[in-house]
């Protein structure tokens, strides 16, 4: 089939029942019918005489953008649809022709937000519920004009952009979308699925991190290595560690945690040497910037610890899973200070047991997997108790529960992923739900999710497999 692009060779206006009701009309050559972005815009099929009635039709209904009419059969289909937003192909009938109606000159809209009456005969625009002219049907307002609203896949920045009659809406990662969906199938990202201390292999890898060029960083733990991999390679580069348990500034002991900075610094929560190692740039040698005191509860030394988070300031913030507390150093601090729990294991609000992966949002608020309490804390800004988010109710595979949570993540709406390790899946919790929803988890998709990455520019996401010893990233899903 061949198409072909809209020529315009008449620009008129139109004019209804009086000249203040009108529109500026194109016309393209005969021999051409309107193919829709979806068949959904098709208003409705009527017969006419003449293309004109077709028009004046159009005229007349602000939702109509577009039409085709057919002179021998008389027949006339009305679109919401702009041209713009789909194509003028070529007919199988010659007397064909396809019209717009103009939509984008922002003097057309110079009643928006006026009252009704402003706009009782302006095709452009409707008498809205709160008395005001607003855009039509399944249209949004951009800031100058009225557009379509757009379909699954597209890119939005909020949800009145996406097609509402059909319940799209705009996704966390800017994409219009039938909710929150992810491919089943994985694509392997690194290892194997078979323990090793190859390039190409991972021996129970924990937690992951994904900077901005999406080059992955894996805690490799029982190669007592850092893991990195640039998008699309087959093997990893060994960046850190000598791939020997130590305490030299060469070396890693079990390391659980891994973070890069714009700059390529590595931070490495060196768990069993109860420290976090700072590598410079391509340096082999490290500083011990926090811990390396050995295993203790004074506020300058950690126990083993298992989560980690950098801030922009280089703030450094531990789980400190042995003393069951979250602890905050900044960046030129001497020992820590305890930001979250502290008060012994326990599941009271001022409490956590076991605590593993934490995250910050962009509200400074700590979300903490606490691990052997079954639920994620947040905790906000200097308060001395925690909230529960998610879980809390006791060990479990319902959609209430959560057994021993590793890590949690949260999006720019607020929606939370959690690797809920022992029941071998990913769970996502909207923001103020009650009960989980399984994104991810069977038996051919997870064995035991250690770690999250959540890339908000796609939408995918990263699952760190431990004791597959692989990582495997998910696509987002647009399709309803």
């Amino acid at each position: 089939m061949i198409y072909v692009p809209i020529t315009f060779i008449l620009f008129f206006y139109y004019y209804s029942h009086s000249q203040a009701y009108q529109s500026i009309i194109s016309l393209s050559v005969s021999g051409n019918e309107f193919q829709p972005a979806n068949i959904i815009e098709l208003i409705g099929t009527f017969n006419v005489s003449l293309s004109i009635q077709c028009l004046s039709l159009c005229n007349q209904n602000p939702q109509c953008r577009t039409i085709d009419y057919e002179s021998i059969s008389y027949r006339c289909r009305l679109y919401e649809g702009q041209l713009s937003t789909g194509e003028s192909r070529t007919s199988s009938s010659t007397t064909s022709i396809v019209a717009g109606i103009r939509y984008d000159d922002s003097n057309l809209y110079s009643s928006y937000n006026q009252t009704c009456d402003q706009c009782q005969q302006n095709h452009y625009l409707v008498c809205g519920t709160n008395g005001t002219c607003q855009c039509p049907n399944n249209t949004y307002w951009n800031g100058s004009i009225c557009l379509n609203q757009i379909y699954n896949g597209s890119t939005c920045t909020t949800d009145n952009m996406c097609r509402s009659d059909m319940s799209i809406t705009c996704s966390p990662f800017k994409q219009c979308s039938c909710g929150l969906k992810w491919n089943e199938t994985s694509i392997l990202v690194a290892g194997t699925g078979t323990a090793g201390s190859g390039l190409n292999q991972l021996h129970l890898p924990e937690y992951i991190y994904l900077d901005d060029n999406n080059t992955l960083y894996i805690s490799d733990t029982f190669n007592y290595r850092i893991m990195k991999y640039l998008n699309g390679a087959s093997a990893g580069i060994q960046i850190v560690g000598n791939g020997t348990v130590g305490s030299l500034s060469t070396q890693l002991h079990n390391p659980s945690a891994v973070y890069s900075d714009m700059y390529n610094n590595i931070y490495v929560d060196d768990t069993f040497n109860y420290r976090v190692q700072y590598f410079v740039n391509s340096s082999r040698n490290a500083s011990t910037i926090a811990g390396g005191l050995g295993s203790g509860s004074a506020l300058n030394k950690i126990g083993l610890s298992y989560g980690m988070f950098v801030d922009k300031y280089s703030n450094l913030y531990l789980s400190d899973e042995q003393n069951n507390r979250v602890v905050k150093w900044n960046s030129t601090a001497m020992h820590g200070v305890v930001i979250a729990g502290g008060n012994g294991a326990g599941s009271a609000s001022n409490q956590l047991n076991g605590p593993m992966g934490i995250y910050i949002d962009g509200n400074n608020d700590l979300f903490i997997a606490d691990a052997n309490n079954n639920r994620i804390q947040k905790w906000l800004q200097n308060t001395s108790n925690g909230t529960t988010v998610a879980g809390g109710h006791g060990s479990g595979i319902g959609a209430e529960q959560l057994n021993f949570a590793s890590a949690v993540k949260v999006d720019s709406q607020g929606n939370i992923y959690i690797a809920d390790r022992s029941n071998s899946r990913v769970q996502l919790w909207t923001k103020n739900a009650v009960q989980g929803i399984t994104i991810l988890g069977n038996a051919s998709q997870l064995r035991s999710p250690f770690d999250i990455i959540l890339d908000e520019k796609t939408g995918a996401i990263y699952v760190s497999d431990r004791s597959a010893h692989k990582v495997v990233k998910f696509l987002f899903s647009t399709q309803c």
